[in-house]
């Protein structure tokens, strides 16, 4: 019984650090992978917050961010979209996603992550504008 437990505190102790390794080497790679500051966009019910354009491990580009409904209302069917420009103001791409969690109470809070799969524009990229549509709901 003793061997059992030795073995068990040291394969958990292995574990941790293995987890912890994943845990240290992920943030690394988000806060070096930031490619522009952040941004923030706000109407009078939801804020969309701490938005930033990365880039994963298989060169693709995603915006990821927070959504907090502020308002006093419950929203539902909550739709991001980012239209994206090139230097002569001119659209070279749209995306859209729902958000991770499709009805918000006042003061909640969901992240989002819409992928730019079109590898096409990313050069062409100079600026952008962010849209949010939704639903009150009961």
């Amino acid at each position: 019984m003793k061997i059992l437990v030795m073995h068990f505190s040291t394969n958990h102790k292995t574990n941790f650090m293995y987890f912890l390794t994943i845990i240290v080497v992920l943030s690394i790679l988000l806060l070096s992978l930031n490619i522009q500051p952040s941004l923030s966009y706000t109407d009078n019910n939801l804020n969309l917050t701490k938005i930033n354009l990365i880039q994963d491990q298989f060169n693709y580009k995603h915006i990821i961010g927070i959504i907090q409904n502020n308002g006093n209302k419950t929203v539902s069917h909550i739709i991001i979209s980012f239209n994206f420009l090139d230097s002569g103001n001119k659209s070279i791409g749209n995306f859209s996603k729902q958000s991770e969690i499709t009805t918000l109470n006042p003061k909640e809070i969901t992240p989002f992550d819409i992928l730019i799969f079109d590898k096409k524009i990313y050069d062409k990229i100079k600026d952008l504008t962010m849209d949010i549509k939704y639903n009150f709901t009961n």
